[in-house]
């Protein structure tokens, strides 16, 4: 598993981190624990593409390391495939960060649909995996987004991952 964690040093590098940043937040990343070397978290990188970067890698240590290892034994992305369990995670993940981007679209609390998919879209895979980054805060949008976001953390991420909740 730690060519994971390189491959998102790597990746988090290439979208504007420094090499510090980039190592710091990749442990945080792939640990799901969310500590970051800056008070305002990724809202100081401001970098949708940084953030693009961290959300797949949120994904990936969101599903069950049993999975991660049965496709490193077959050299197959099979397993993935076959996974009932990563395939709902990544589903239900994804459809609610649209859910909460169209919501906080229609309050007008981002007056265009792409900046509201891309601070949903971020903060939602942050809180659902229990990871706690943020880019935004969160706390401003009318109170759906955080409570969904809440409820999604209970439960969303896979066992046998680095996630948090009731698995």
């Amino acid at each position: 598993y730690a060519g994971i964690t390189v491959a998102c040093i790597l990746s988090l590098r290439l979208a504007g981190m420094s090499w510090f940043d980039a190592i710091c937040h990749a442990f945080a990343t792939m640990g799901l624990g969310g500590f970051s070397t800056h008070d305002a978290s990724y809202g100081f990188f401001d970098s949708a593409l940084i953030e693009g970067v961290t959300i797949v890698f949120m994904l990936i240590a969101g599903i069950n390391f049993a999975t991660h290892f049965q496709a490193c034994r077959e050299r197959s992305a099979r397993p993935y495939r076959m996974d009932p369990e990563a395939g709902m995670f990544v589903l239900i993940t994804l459809a609610s960060s649209v859910m909460i981007a169209c919501f906080l679209w229609s309050k007008g609390v981002y007056p265009e649909f792409m900046p509201a998919l891309r601070f949903a879209s971020f903060n939602t895979v942050s809180i659902a995996t229990t990871t706690g980054f943020s880019s935004t805060d969160f706390n401003l949008w009318p109170i759906f987004a955080p409570l969904w976001m809440l409820f999604l953390c209970c439960f969303v991420s896979s066992s046998g991952s680095t996630g948090g909740g009731i698995k």
